[in-house]
């Protein structure tokens, strides 16, 4: 949609005449940092979830802290990024674990960001539809993981330059980025440069879009970090939810895993043979003790995760989003309760744990008095 046909929607939807002399795009989204331990890798090759020390020890929403970081080393390292400068300094540097990954509370960073389009991952997809477009020049704020970017359009449509960023930084040695989900936030915010709006906000719901109207015309270095310090409890508190959830999907197909097995088991233990079925019986309990070892962090973490959401949630309390509440309780809801028949199992396995000892005594006892009666027993001790 050009400028033009842009102040004729806006014009309508407002009531009011709406010109608009420049338009500015900003999306927002989180990165959240890799460790070695934190990489996740096929449930069936792994089974325990992998925790650093300060993730053991993580109480709600509690941060811990790792020196060895040094962002403004790696930022320098990557050629597309240039200007690069400290809006505020952070004496903490702490970070928010998880036993998924971490995000960065780090100084907090600008810079130029200048991808040409031939380098860019995502020209493929945004050239699928005329909505979405390419963009090789833009700004970004950034405390580490949580970022603001800025773009000049000179047509109303989406960017994939949030997608571009977090590859760039995903495909560096000394930190391992990984995008979370959502990236961005599916929300779109637009400052309009104009003249005649008597309105400083349009919030377009049906196409996730926000309009934020200015007098004139800003350097973006200045949009781009007085939004940054906006909405920072948002990117801060939506994130940090968005890691925890992550965290309880893991734990929840770990234990589905876990179950899944279980149930391997079991069905050995039927298919095997009278004296085998002892030593199934052994590790059939064992692939239960697992299961509810597993169902126990679960549940844990899931009590964890809806405490802490309510306070993330309280704490995400902004005018910009008033009207997305469904969207943002649809990426912050807590995963179903589970519920296995566990007590099944138990009660199955401790009757057929008795029955099967049983019948290795019985047959046992019957071999030993055939060898008893049949005089073979005095002949191999005569």
């Amino acid at each position: 949609m050009e400028l033009s046909e842009l102040s004729e929607y806006l014009s309508s939807k407002l009531d009011s005449d709406i010109q608009v002399k420049s338009l500015y795009l900003a999306n927002i989204g989180c990165l959240k940092m890799l460790q070695e331990e934190h990489k996740m890798e096929d449930l069936s090759m792994k089974s325990k979830s992998a925790q650093c020390e300060c993730c053991c020890s993580k109480e709600g929403a509690k941060t811990c802290r790792i020196s060895e970081i040094k962002l403004d080393q790696v930022l320098k390292e990557i050629s597309y990024f240039s200007n690069i400068e400290i809006v505020e300094k952070n004496s903490s540097q702490d970070v928010f674990p998880s036993s998924v990954g971490l995000l960065l509370d780090s100084n907090i960073y600008s810079f130029d960001v200048k991808l040409p389009e031939r380098y860019q991952r995502f020209k493929e997809a945004a050239g699928l539809s005329e909505e979405v477009c390419c963009v090789e020049d833009f700004f970004v704020v950034t405390n580490g993981s949580g970022f603001v970017l800025v773009t000049e359009m000179d047509s109303y449509s989406r960017a994939t330059f949030a997608q571009e960023y977090a590859a760039l930084l995903g495909g560096i040695e000394e930190i391992d980025f990984a995008a979370m989900s959502p990236n961005p936030m599916h929300i779109d915010f637009y400052f309009v440069v104009t003249e005649y709006s008597d309105q400083n906000i349009y919030v377009d719901v049906e196409h996730l879009s926000i309009f934020l109207f200015i007098r004139e015309k800003e350097d973006i270095s200045k949009i781009a970090v007085d939004f940054y310090n906006d909405v920072e409890s948002i990117l801060r508190y939506f994130y940090r939810i968005r890691l925890l959830r992550e965290e309880l999907e893991f734990l929840l197909g770990k234990l589905q895993y876990s179950f899944d097995e279980l149930i391997r088991a079991s069905s050995d233990l039927n298919n095997a043979n009278a004296i085998c079925k002892l030593f199934k019986v052994k590790n059939c309990k064992a692939k239960l003790l697992n299961v509810y070892e597993n169902l126990v962090l679960y549940e844990k973490n899931r009590s964890m995760y809806i405490s802490d959401s309510r306070y993330c949630l309280e704490q995400m309390r902004h005018p910009l989003f008033t009207d997305f509440s469904t969207y943002l309780d649809e990426f912050t809801s807590v995963t179903d309760k589970v519920d296995y028949p566990l007590n099944f199992f138990v009660s199955e396995l401790t009757s057929q744990e008795a029955s099967y000892r049983a019948a290795t005594v019985a047959i046992l006892i019957s071999v030993l008095t055939t060898l008893l009666t049949a005089g073979i027993w005095e002949k191999i001790y005569p």
